[in-house]
């Protein structure tokens, strides 16, 4: 139909209102704006309202703040340029790429590219653009979208460049779009093919790769499974058969421990009755040093079994710790005087070397003792003949400790270490030397033989402690090898538990231990009337001679007091002094302590023994360590008994009171029939000669009636004085009586052969006098010498 136009003036510029389609009830319209932005000629963008006429010819006027633009419509053509739109510069990262460049991913120009390929870290980059338009070029307004990322079209206005950052990898289609009508935006476009590759983790060929360590790794998995699920049962299975084994090794160690426990019971009962035998007087020394040597062998199987025992005390956590504070130089000097003894018959050189006279120490007594006695135990019987042994103490800081045995405290710490000569230990097996039943082969001249329990033991007694052991072994040197092995203990007492500390302990010296029992009644001393303790009286009316020697003025005093009622007693401060004192007082019994300055208990022991003026005189040591530790070992001093501080003065006065009944046995004996063979009664080898050698002295000169106690005396090379004591010591004869019951005992062998007369034994035996002879043989054997030959005749 009619194409009707219509003006208006807005505040932007003109518009024209065009009526397209009339058929239309609503109509349809086109409206077309002419901005002061776009068209050149518009007076300003503001018009005046009502300012607005047509003419007659045609024209329209409008008029504005600027004047008046005339027009006629029909005269008003519309633009349809569309410029031409070019590519002109890629940036990357905002570095300009040209084909010049080395890092460019463009092959031509910008423009002449139809596909631009990026790598993945170039995908910050922009592209600048420009429409090809001379005539108008600010009229030139821009478009652009992204197929598959941005669908929608994207409006730039004057813009003339595209800016993106972390560009996704992937292939896209830029299509861009430039005009200078924003009504009309007709086809002119320009495309380019954008392609950013992806990272290297992202590409196809690191695709298979996943697939093939996925596949690898699930082939690992697999095979893993199977092994963990093989080594799961393995597991299973060992845990079983440990489990078994554990169960096993507990039955074993139960019945191990059975055993051991009813192995005490026929070994005590085999020592007890070897020790009555033992005391018994009628034994041939060199029948009671068998027996010795059988009841020492005993007490060895008694300390391994005890051993056996106090290891599994600790593995069951029975054994329990019992602290207390003393002075440890002192305990160790006593446990070494007794080892002192057996280095000399094995010519090995013992040296106890303490860096100080006192130092007091938290420690258990009993425990300690095992440690000290198995170390030193083990140097001697690794020791060879002519080889050195020493023991050593010092304090060393926490960081040695350590060091050397992992303790795991500060502080100080009291180092004990023992070293001897032998054939050391190599160092393949340094580590297995504290292993249960564990014994080094080894054909050294050197042979000892152990248990394999002693140095388990020991180890378990020092971590016991919260200490540590350490060994050190030079095996090198085929001539000396030295072993060191090293005891840590704590000085501090704050290592050991409440439960673990002794605050009440008392040690042997301290008096009141025996204040407490100085108590005179029936009760303390014997239970029944035959074994009551009774003053002792000699055949002329004199109280029996004691002995004792302690340097603790308070428990000597409290000996004697005990013994004042009963017996003589006589006190020595020192094993020197009490030497002297025997020699010239002539004791029956000596009570010693084993610790004391100038001479010790077990030297005291072994000069009164091996003297022929006081070999007769019983010994009794005093010990603060286990009684039973000298036997254990071998380390006999001669001494007939032991007693362990602090001690029962019950104890004490049964054992005073057997051993004087033993001397009065032997007295009985030597009356009856041991004058002419001393070798078949109890007695020391020194007493044994002494007698040997005044019996054969006589017996040779049985006829001469001469013989008289000096002559005998010289010949036994002893004085007069000190051989009849001897004599009235070991027979309770005068030497007088000795010579006479020798006389007698050869008359009465004489007389039962029924050979030779009476006169002619008489003279034989020495006797000059008959009625005299008579007398005496009548006074020993009830009948006179011929009712005695008559009598044996008839049998």
């Amino acid at each position: 139909g009619k194409k009707n136009n219509y003006w208006i003036a807005t505040n932007k510029g003109l518009s024209r209102i065009e009526l397209i389609n009339d058929i239309d009830p609503g109509g349809t319209y086109e409206i077309k704006s002419y901005e002061f932005s776009n068209v050149q000629g518009l007076q300003a963008l503001q018009f005046s309202s009502g300012c607005a006429i047509s003419t007659e010819s045609g024209e329209l006027i409008f008029g504005g703040i600027n004047g008046l633009n005339v027009f006629k419509h029909n005269d008003i053509k519309e633009n349809d340029f569309q410029p031409r739109v070019i590519f002109e510069e890629l940036r990357v990262d905002n570095d300009v790429k040209n084909i010049q460049n080395d890092d460019t991913p463009l092959k031509f120009r910008l423009n002449d590219t139809e596909h631009l390929k990026l790598k993945y870290n170039q995908r910050n980059f922009s592209i600048s653009f420009a429409g090809i338009n001379f005539i108008n070029p600010d009229k030139n307004i821009y478009r652009y979208k992204i197929d598959d990322l941005y669908n929608n079209w994207i409006e730039l206005g004057n813009q003339e460049v595209i800016n993106f950052n972390y560009f996704p990898s992937g292939t896209y289609e830029l299509e861009l779009q430039v005009s200078t009508d924003p009504e009309y935006r007709g086809v002119t476009s320009r495309s380019l093919t954008i392609t950013v590759l992806p990272p290297w983790w992202k590409t196809w060929w690191a695709f298979i790769i996943y697939v093939l360590v996925v596949q690898f790794l699930l082939v690992i998995f697999f095979l893993l499974s199977l092994r963990w699920a093989r080594m799961k049962n393995q597991l299973s299975m060992q845990q079983f058969k440990s489990q078994k084994e554990r169960e096993l090794h507990q039955l074993k160690l139960k019945f191990y421990t059975d055993v051991s426990h009813e192995l005490r019971t026929p070994l005590t009962l085999i020592l007890a009755p070897l020790e009555n035998i033992i005391s018994k007087t009628d034994l041939s020394y060199r029948f009671r040093n068998q027996l010795i040597q059988i009841q020492r062998s005993g007490y060895r199987l008694m300390q391994l079994v005890n051993q056996i025992l106090d290891l599994r005390k600790l593995e069951t956590g029975h054994e329990r710790l019992e602290v207390a504070r003393g002075n440890v130089i002192r305990f160790i000097s006593e446990i070494c005087l007794a080892f002192r003894e057996i280095s000399q018959p094995k010519n090995i050189d013992f040296e106890f070397k303490p860096h100080k006279d006192e130092l007091m120490l938290w420690y258990d007594r009993n425990k300690l003792e095992i440690i000290i006695n198995n170390l030193l135990s083990n140097a001697f019987k690794f020791t060879p003949p002519g080889g050195k042994i020493k023991l050593l103490l010092e304090e060393v800081a926490g960081g040695e400790a350590r060091e050397a045995a992992g303790v795991y405290n500060d502080g100080h710490y009291l180092k004990i270490s023992v070293l001897n000569e032998g054939r050391g230990i190599s160092s393949d097996h340094i580590e297995d030397i504290y292993k249960r039943f564990y014994s080094e082969k080894d054909n050294s001249a050197v042979s000892a033989t152990g248990s394999g329990v002693g140095l388990e033991l020991t180890r378990r007694m020092v971590e016991l402690h919260h200490g540590g052991i350490s060994v050190q072994s030079n095996d090198t040197d085929t001539e000396k090898k030295l072993t060191v092995f090293s005891v840590y203990l704590s000085l501090d007492k704050d290592v050991y538990t409440a439960e673990e500390v002794n605050t009440n302990f008392k040690n042997s010296e301290d008096s009141s231990l025996y204040k407490n029992e100085f108590i005179k009644n029936e009760s303390f001393l014997i239970d029944d009337e035959d074994n009551a303790l009774q003053p002792h009286e000699s055949n002329d009316g004199v109280l029996e001679r004691l002995l004792v020697v302690e340097d603790n003025a308070e428990v000597r005093s409290f000996i004697k007091d005990f013994f004042a009622d009963e017996y003589e007693v006589i006190e020595a401060e020192n094993g020197e002094e009490a030497f002297e004192k025997a020699i010239n007082f002539d004791p029956q019994l000596i009570i010693s302590d084993v610790m004391m300055p100038v001479m010790d208990g077990i030297e005291l022991c072994k000069k009164i023994k091996t003297d022929a003026r006081t070999s007769h005189i019983p010994v009794i040591l005093l010990t603060a360590r286990t009684a039973v530790t000298f036997k254990y070992e071998g380390l006999e001093t001669g001494a007939d008994d032991y007693v362990t501080k602090p001690f029962s003065t019950k104890f004490l006065a049964l054992r005073v009171k057997n051993l004087i009944g033993q001397r009065k046995h032997i007295h009985e004996y030597f009356k009856r029939q041991a004058i002419c063979d001393p070798g078949t009664i109890s007695l020391t080898s020194v007493d044994e000669k002494v007698l040997n050698k005044a019996v054969e002295y006589i017996t040779n000169n049985i006829g001469d009636t001469s013989i008289s106690v000096s002559k005998i005396s010289e010949h036994v090379g002893m004085s007069r004085v000190h051989f009849y004591r001897k004599i009235k010591a070991l027979t309770n004869q005068t030497a007088v009586e000795f010579i006479r019951d020798i006389r007698l005992k050869r008359a009465a062998s004489m007389l039962e052969q029924n050979k030779l007369t009476i006169k002619e034994i008489q003279n034989m035996v020495g006797f000059e006098d008959a009625d005299y002879f008579r007398e005496c043989f009548k006074g020993k054997y009830g009948v006179t010498p011929s009712d005695y030959s008559n009598k044996h005749f008839n049998a």
